[in-house]
């Protein structure tokens, strides 16, 4: 997800910039809100060491 929101902060849009941000209930979410008003927001879980392995 991290590499996602680094990709869009690339890109040359005045407005609409996506946040990066972790959640309380565990994951990282990028957000925009797009040209109607609407939040658009995507999710991905958080792993811990302990899952990976």
């Amino acid at each position: 997800m991290k590499d996602f929101f680094d990709e869009l902060q690339t890109r040359p849009y005045k407005y609409y910039r996506p946040g990066y941000n972790e959640t309380f209930y565990g994951s990282y979410e990028v957000a925009v809100i797009d040209p109607f008003g609407n939040r658009l927001s995507l999710n991905e879980e958080m792993k811990n060491d302990s899952e990976s392995k």
